[in-house]
């Protein structure tokens, strides 16, 4: 209901009255009109914003194909008031997943592939939830820009065995470090690694080569890796090179290292020996998102001279979801 303002209701109530009370009146119309139209405007405020109380939730789309966990679609939440109106509530959720292995979900609805499944993702808001179904279909191959050289070891000490395997080897203990950096589970099955001053390929990964985000990959030039961390792996490189040892054939006086995708994509990562760096590793600065490479001994918080299947201060490397929740 409107009010009327103070001044209307003076003159709908009004009786007859002399010259002089009229001018009285208008006289004071500026303040007291003002004063009052301001009121007025408050009260018609406080009206509109009456408190609605929320009535339920509904998760869209119901149902979620994604070709590959590369996909990533949102999944909004739209709230419903008992006043009929609606808003979007996607950032309110509390989200969880019939399978953590295959999907995490961001505050944002974004649903991040980790694996191939179908799960059930479920929004809690309020007191009030809702599902929908999600099928990933497939592990998407790696590309450019999925996986970063994080660290790598062209020069070990004569003395040091870095692959932990009990036998110090200056071509078995050289590694080179991969790191997922992508949104997603990516296979490199099929992908391979090249050294510049070789023109065979130093290895290729097999089957089940999947990394989910923040996942790490060591590869050594040789021997039996006993190197054991959590989300890392340490694998022997497997070639052709029956003949002559090369292991990964890293020359300390300069080379590039590659990445190279299965079929069409290209190459994924690559970093270059810097020949300067003598019985110590190059490694990302900060770890997975630095820009450059610096001497491992100089890094932040380093450990040491190199730090395979670890971050530079010996910390294990992310889990899928403190990577992507930040």
């Amino acid at each position: 209901m409107r009010v009327l303002p103070f001044s209307l209701i003076l003159m709908t109530l009004g009786c007859d009255g002399d010259a002089g009370k009229d001018s009285d009146t208008a006289a004071g119309t500026d303040s007291g009109d003002t004063d009052t139209d301001t009121d007025s405007d408050s009260d018609t405020d406080s009206d509109t914003d009456t408190d609605v109380t929320a009535v339920g939730v509904e998760l869209t789309p119901e149902a979620l194909t994604m070709a590959t966990t590369r996909d990533l679609p949102p999944l909004v939440a739209t709230g419903e008031w008992d006043d009929g109106s609606k808003s979007d509530v996607t950032a309110e959720c509390t989200w969880t997943n019939s399978d953590p292995a295959v999907t995490w979900v961001g505050a944002d609805g974004v649903v991040h592939g980790l694996g191939v499944g179908i799960v059930t993702v479920k929004c809690d808001w309020q007191g009030f939830s809702d599902e929908s179904t999600v099928d990933i279909r497939a592990v998407t191959p790696a590309a450019a820009g999925d996986i970063v050289i994080n660290e790598l070891l062209a020069d070990p000490a004569v003395d040091a065995d870095v692959n932990g395997d009990g036998n110090a080897d200056p071509t078995e203990d050289e590694f080179v470090e991969f790191v997922n950096v992508a949104a997603f589970a990516v296979d490199i099955e099929g992908a391979t690694v090249w050294e510049s001053n070789v023109d065979t390929e130093r290895h290729r990964f097999g089957p089940n080569s999947v990394m989910r985000p923040g996942e790490a990959v060591v590869l050594f030039g040789g021997g039996a890796p006993l190197i054991a961390a959590d989300r890392c792996f340490a694998y022997p490189v497997f070639n052709a090179d029956s003949s002559l040892k090369y292991g990964l054939a890293l020359n300390n006086e300069g080379d590039t290292v590659t990445l190279r995708g299965a079929g069409e994509f290209g190459d994924i990562a690559s970093a270059e020996v810097d020949p300067a760096v003598e019985d110590a590793s190059i490694v990302l600065s900060p770890d997975m998102t630095g820009s450059s490479y610096t001497h491992h001994l100089y890094a932040t918080d380093s450990i040491g001279a190199y730090s395979p299947c670890t971050k530079v201060d010996g910390t294990s490397f992310p889990t899928a979801s403190e990577w992507l929740g930040g």
